[in-house]
């Protein structure tokens, strides 16, 4: 563990420090204000007490455009809830994804929420390594050497689901290099239905049968 955790905070170093950069004290208080930012309900059966309006909910067809590149091997961020929430025994509000693939109505990605500590820190690293040019403010992540971590695909394979255009609830933030080490690990996943234990629990019970 404490291999890995050096080995990310080298990769951070190398990174360009940008003026005004927040401070690991206030991290939370920053990341607070990005969730602010993309939030644009809190209405509707979010919060059921307010009836929602077309201005508060995105459209499909206006999500669908909101993603800024339609390639896999980009990381999103967003407010989430799926039209299928019914049937499903659990779904992420806040999830964190990286774009493996889009279709007609769905975005195809693994959520960083769905995996334990330890494995999101050795696929934090597999990432920043695999970006194509870490030293801008957007980079896109090479797939293919994700792929090649045993580990990694395995979980990729058994976790990567479909986010619908429909369910998207907010803005769509590009999560680029300098911002993605905090988002990916500040505890703010929102799980619905199960607790983030179960969720994981679930998710390790699937990789059983992936070789």
């Amino acid at each position: 563990m404490k291999n890995i955790i050096d080995s990310i905070q080298n990769t951070l170093k190398q990174l360009p420090q940008t003026q005004g950069k927040e401070t690991e004290n206030n991290s939370s208080k920053w990341f607070a204000n990005k969730i602010e930012k993309i939030k644009t309900i809190s209405k509707g059966k979010i919060n059921p007490n307010t009836p929602s309006t077309k201005k508060t909910i995105l459209n499909e067809s206006k999500a669908s455009k909101t993603f800024r590149f339609k390639k896999p091997g980009y990381i999103y961020f967003f407010q989430y809830l799926p039209p299928n929430a019914k049937q499903l025994p659990y779904y992420d509000e806040f999830p964190i994804i990286l774009t493996l693939g889009f279709g007609k109505n769905q975005v195809i990605g693994l959520n960083l929420h769905l995996l334990p500590v330890r494995i999101r820190l050795i696929f934090a690293l597999q990432i920043i390594k695999s970006m194509v040019d870490a030293d801008n403010d957007i980079s896109k992540v090479r797939i293919a050497p994700l792929l090649s971590n045993r580990i990694i695909r395995k979980y990729i394979y058994a976790a990567a689901e479909g986010y619908y255009y429909a369910g998207v609830r907010s803005k769509i933030k590009l999560v680029g290099p300098k911002e993605f080490m905090i988002m990916a690990f500040l505890p703010v996943e929102k799980f619905k239905k199960k607790q983030a234990p179960q969720v994981r629990k679930i998710v390790a019970s699937l990789l059983k049968n992936i070789k």
